[in-house]
């Protein structure tokens, strides 16, 4: 679907088209993540399923600004509920006309608003993809985050800071702390506000993005995945469709100019240790 369709339909929305929409009849599934960890390419793979499956990624409107604003205590649980559930009403009209009965919304944009979603959405089942927090960093470090590039941070400071949360260790370190060392504290904020959601939670599970594509252990993080969700499909016809997704992965990476970890400075992985260790091991790297 077009962005502009898209736009469309949730102007439709604010004019009250779709009121009294509802999703009783719908399975609603979310997965939720730091960012960086292949969720555009789930979206496309668990829409290829059947018509009855309908997979979206970060529909509009994407909730950036929600997603960090509420973080930041901007934003009141009832202002994010009524926000969230008056926007996804274009969504609900148009996959009750197309008969969908699971609706898969991958969106990293939710990391702080899962308690939100279950508030709507009681039933709800939320994937939570956890990345190597060293691999994470490499990544965005390589997009330029908490840079003059980083249009998110520059220009809409939309990005999450130290100095948002009086009560973070880092809230007067930050602004001498270098852009690697920010890189390693959003990691840890960002999945923070998740873990405490989803830990104990039996209507979540945490899959590791590694095991998500790993080719030699039979995709077994995806696999769990598709389990959890209660997607009907054959353990073959899965492994089918992978071997066809993987090797045509959307949203590929650019050439890193940043190394791989194994590669850091002694420094630099001391400081990922002092920021992200003990989280790291909440997962057991």
């Amino acid at each position: 679907m077009s962005r502009w369709k898209e736009r469309g339909d949730f102007l439709k929305t604010i004019l009250g088209f779709y009121n009294g929409r509802d999703w009783k009849n719908v399975k609603v599934r979310f997965i939720v993540s730091t960012g960086r960890t292949g969720t555009k390419f789930l979206a496309k793979f668990f829409d290829s399923f059947s018509s009855t499956i309908n997979a979206r990624h970060e529909p509009n409107p994407d909730f950036l600004k929600l997603g960090i604003n509420y973080a930041r205590g901007k934003v009141s649980f009832d202002k994010a509920c009524a926000t969230i559930k008056k926007s996804r009403l274009w969504i609900c009209n148009e996959i009750d006309k197309n008969n969908v009965k699971i609706y898969i919304e991958s969106n990293n944009r939710y990391f702080s608003l899962i308690p939100v979603l279950w508030k709507i959405f009681p039933d709800a089942k939320i994937v939570h993809i956890i990345r190597d927090g060293r691999d994470y960093v490499r990544s965005v470090m390589n997009r330029d985050h908490y840079t003059v590039k980083d249009g998110i941070y520059y220009k809409k400071k939309l990005r999450l800071q130290a100095i948002d949360f009086p009560d973070d260790f880092y809230y007067d370190k930050w602004n001498k702390m270098s852009q690697f060392e920010k890189c390693c504290w959003q990691w840890v904020k960002r999945d923070s506000f998740i873990y405490k959601e989803v830990k104990h939670d039996g209507r979540a599970i945490t899959v590791k993005f590694e095991d998500i594509f790993d080719k030699n252990k039979d995709y077994t993080g995806l696999w769990k995945i598709v389990n959890f969700m209660q997607l009907d499909i054959s353990k073959e016809k899965f492994i089918e469709k992978c071997n066809k997704f993987m090797d045509n992965k959307i949203n590929r990476n650019k050439t890193y100019i940043f190394p791989h970890w194994k590669e850091w400075s002694k420094k630099q992985r001391q400081q990922f240790i002092n920021i992200a260790g003990k989280h790291m091991e909440l997962y057991g790297w």
